[in-house]
């Protein structure tokens, strides 16, 4: 169970590659303090307007306009919607240059005068067509009576000044008048609309009092300001602990490869709010009620949900968290537990479900030390979140067990071990669901069944981490007798298996008109119709697929095509299959895509590099950076696209092309089934699937068995008789072409010699002029009699059984006499048992045998001729031979 915590919210979850841990509080902010930047060191802090994180300038030079709160490129909201419109036309540096500047309407305007009225002079301040109000007025009627603008100028009377706007330092003038109960004072028209606006935001009119706590904040309010005072942080009014926190939570926050943006402004409104309920430490539990205050989607809820888990080693070491009951692999010193689907990602775990203090201190014990586990030892964070899940699950079923709540350890006895096993069995037999698990949204088409694999799950981990305890001696030994006797239940049944494809889906999946859909449907041009593509045509696990590099692709020797991927449920990276060239020229456009974005990105560090340095850096993208970037939170483009985006897409997609009941992974089955089929070596599906055993290869594909007999027919090894015995003299690939193997030869079975006859005659209906002797004639064995791979087992067994036999032998000459008749075998079965082994088909070949009685009673194969025509045909059924024409030998 990936916690999350009421204390310490895992909403979003960073990480960066410089912990520091197993020192104090104050001491492990004294050592990350000196690589701080000097401008986080100062007081006020002054973030860079440019700054990739906490950058709040627009790019356009001299831009003074508020930054788009959504938009992750740096630029106000006005360039972000000009910039949508030539983007396709148009770099992101290009536009900036040649886009206009905007002044602010929220910083500074209070500071800077507006032109003089043409009438007044410096008395009063233009405001509609260079004129003050009365004398646009005037002009206006001026206008209607035909009077020139230059004559009415001419005559025009300047007008006594205005005094100035009585809030802070304005300079406009005060040509307004806002007034609540007793108070009231001359401004000017912006603060006016200011105070407008906020007035409508009340129920009911603005008291005397509330209307001087709004001229006290507009006196030093932003408009007083300018505009470059939006970069700065002032934190010398905070408590020195809750200083120190923000400080290094901005620190690591600007080091977290899945980052957020953050602007100054938020950061400061989220630190007023803290300050204004007396916060003194962002451990504070009223920490996450002010988050949750927050209006959704802000980034002031953002910066208060973040900002305690990036400071988390300043507010918890491994001693305290393990009082509280939270766990971070980050507390003992320990990297972040691995997940397939996302890099680099680090929960907070809650053990606070576990209400026993001895169960919960040994599942913190467990994990502290699974974080210390060599590579290769360590648990997946799938395995953490099931083992933490299972704890919590134990601990609920104490509460109802036990009088004490299973508190105490050492009372735990074998008969509480029964008292579990009685109370799963009553949730299973009435299907009640464990009351302490939150139920999952999806469906459940058989509780019985899921209720099942969840007692399988849950007491098998829970045991796992109550031994540890008891190996550890982290419990009380009279708890023995309890974890010895835990209940303990067999697997269940696995899930059907996923069944191929048919043609028709599969194609409709694969079709032009349909990729080109998925392709319109990827707003953010992530390459979603790529990641299928590749996905359909390459074989992999789309979790490989996602995670592909940029460097992923290449040329091998003669111009072959190679897609490399890491094969991360075997740990093997790296792993080379052949590309399909379609693929191929997909992913060469998607690199290109991939490779300009991180050139946008990393443009300030390539300027400054030489020509050999930049080939190195874009050579370590290659082995490091993703090729398919996740679009949102990934300002470094480090992070791929997560399988649960490609997920929502592609099952939406599905839905408009009208497929259903397909999964991704069923891709592979088809790819697997449709590969053996058409004669592929096994060795060779399993290396484009990336299966490393032959278990694994059976578990997405498998021969049929009309497959396997095709296959095993066409498999012919020359007889003892021949000129070379054990020579293959037929294999699968020679009856690819039907025309040219008609031509060559047909074949006729013989039963009861358990091989086939090559002699023409007899292949053509003639008598045979060995009566059918091939093997026990006068003369040896036939010159034209041939093995095939199903009569492997036969002539296995009956070599076996002549050495045996041999061995009871009751002279030395007879022995040797027995062994003399089989000498001659021994080229030709080891000749086809290693033709067989290379194609795979060896252990199909020892488990069939044609002759014996089940397989002729249930294909009777062997009792008639076919053609080899007939052998090639795409079905693979046998069918009656010919009318008995006579055909050469091979």
């Amino acid at each position: 169970m990936a916690a999350t915590t009421s204390r310490y919210p895992t909403l979003t979850v960073v990480a960066h590659d410089s912990d520091i841990d197993n020192l104090g509080i104050e001491r492990r902010y004294t050592i990350a303090s000196e690589f701080f930047p000097e401008w986080m060191k100062n007081e006020p802090i002054q973030f860079p307007p440019d700054h990739d994180t906490f950058g709040w300038a627009c790019r356009v030079p001299n831009c003074a306009a508020m930054m788009c709160a959504t938009y992750t490129l740096r630029l106000c909201e006005r360039h972000a919607t000009e910039y949508l419109q030539v983007k396709d036309r148009l770099t992101l540096d290009d536009f900036a240059k040649q886009a206009r500047p905007q002044r602010s309407q929220r910083f500074g305007w209070a500071l800077h005068r507006g032109p003089d009225c043409e009438a007044c002079g410096s008395n009063r301040e233009a405001v509609t067509r260079g004129l003050c109000v009365p004398h646009n007025n005037a002009r206006v009627r001026a206008s209607e009576c035909g009077i020139p603008r230059r004559d009415w100028l001419a005559t025009a009377v300047p007008l006594p000044p205005f005094p100035r706007c009585e809030l802070g330092v304005c300079v406009h003038d005060a040509t307004m008048i806002v007034q609540a109960g007793t108070v009231s004072r001359r401004v000017c028209r912006g603060h006016q609309l200011v105070w407008s606006r906020w007035s409508k935001t009340l129920t009911k009119p603005p008291t005397s009092r509330q209307a001087e706590e709004w001229l006290r904040r507009e006196d030093d309010g932003d408009p007083m300001r300018p505009h470059e005072s939006r970069g700065l942080l002032s934190l010398s009014d905070l408590p020195a602990s809750l200083q120190r926190e923000v400080r290094y939570g901005i620190y690591r926050h600007a080091k977290a490869p899945n980052r957020t943006q953050w602007r100054p402004l938020p950061i400061r409104e989220a630190l007023d709010r803290l300050a204004a309920e007396g916060i003194e430490t962002l451990a504070d539990p009223r920490v996450e009620a002010i988050a949750a205050a927050a209006k959704r989607g802000s980034m002031v809820k953002r910066v208060l949900t973040d900002l305690p888990v990036v400071a988390r080693p300043l507010l918890l070491d491994a001693k305290s968290a393990k009082a509280v009951g939270v766990f971070d692999p980050v507390f003992v010193g320990g990297e972040p537990f691995q997940s397939s689907s996302v890099r680099q990602r680090r929960n907070l775990f809650d053990l606070r479900n576990v209400s026993q203090r001895w169960l919960r201190d040994s599942l913190w014990d467990y994990l502290s030390d699974q974080a210390l586990a060599t590579n290769g030892k360590r648990a997946t964070l799938a395995t953490i979140q099931l083992r933490i899940t299972s704890v919590v699950v134990l601990s609920y079923m104490l509460r109802q067990i036990r009088k004490d709540g299973g508190n105490a350890a050492e009372r735990l006895t074998s008969e509480d071990s029964a008292a579990l096993g009685d109370l799963w069995d009553i949730w299973v037999s009435e299907q009640i669901h464990v009351p302490c698990i939150k139920r999952s949204n999806r469906r459940v088409v058989d509780e019985h069944t899921a209720l099942i694999r969840a007692r399988f799950k849950f007491t098998t981990n829970a045991r796992i981490v109550l031994l540890h305890a008891l190996n550890h001696k982290m419990i009380a030994r009279e708890t023995e007798s309890f974890i010895l006797r835990f209940p303990e239940y067999s697997r269940p049944k696995s899930s059907p298996r996923p069944r191929p494809l048919s043609d028709e889906d599969f194609m409709r999946l694969v079709s032009e008109e349909s990729i080109t859909k998925l392709a319109e449907s990827d707003k953010n041009d992530v390459g979603i119709a790529d990641i299928w593509v590749t996905h359909a045509f390459q074989g992999g696990r789309i979790n490989e697929t996602v995670a592909l590099r940029l460097g992923c692709i290449g040329l091998v020797g003669a111009m072959q095509p190679y897609l490399w991927r890491d094969i991360s449920k075997a740990g093997q990276p790296d792993y080379g299959v052949p590309c399909h060239h379609p693929v191929y020229q997909r992913l060469l456009k998607r690199q290109e895509k991939t490779r300009q974005l991180l050139r946008q990105r990393y443009a300030e560090e390539l300027s400054k590099l030489g020509k050999r340095q930049v080939t190195a850096l874009e050579a370590k993208w290659d082995r490091e950076m993703p090729l398919f970037p996740r679009p949102a939170s990934n300002p470094d483009l480090v992070i791929p696209f997560s399988v649960s985006g490609f997920q929502d897409s592609w099952m939406t997609w599905l839905e408009q092309i009208g497929v259903a009941g397909v999964t991704s992974h069923r891709t592979r089955a088809t790819m697997a089934t449709a590969l053996l089929d058409n004669g592929a070596p096994p060795r060779l599906v399993q290396q484009i699937l990336g299966h490393i055993s032959d278990a694994a290869l059976a578990y997405y594909g498998r021969y049929s068995d009309a497959t396997i007999v095709r296959h095993l027919q066409m498999f012919w090894a020359g007889g003892p008789g021949t000129s070379k015995p054990g020579a293959i003299v037929a294999q699968p690939s020679d009856f690819t072409d039907s025309t040219s193997t008609a031509a060559r030869i047909d074949l006729a079975v013989v039963p009861v010699e358990h091989g086939l006859c090559r002699y023409g005659p007899v292949v053509g209906g003639a008598l045979c002029p060995k009566q059918k002797n091939c093997t026990t004639g006068p003369g040896g064995v036939c010159e034209h009699f041939a093995l095939t791979g199903a009569d492997l087992a036969y002539w296995e067994r009956k070599r076996d059984a002549g050495y045996q036999f041999a061995e009871g032998a009751p002279t030395e000459e007879a022995r040797e006499y027995i062994l003399s008749q089989w000498r001659e075998w021994e080229p030709v079965i080891d000749g086809l048992r290693e033709a067989l082994d290379d194609a795979g088909l060896l252990e199909a070949a020892e488990q069939l045998d044609l002759r014996s009685p089940a397989q002729d009673y249930f294909n009777p194969v062997f009792s008639i001729g076919w053609t080899a025509k007939e052998l090639d045909h795409e079905s693979g059924e046998v069918g009656s031979g010919d009318d008995g024409s006579e055909s050469t030998a091979s």
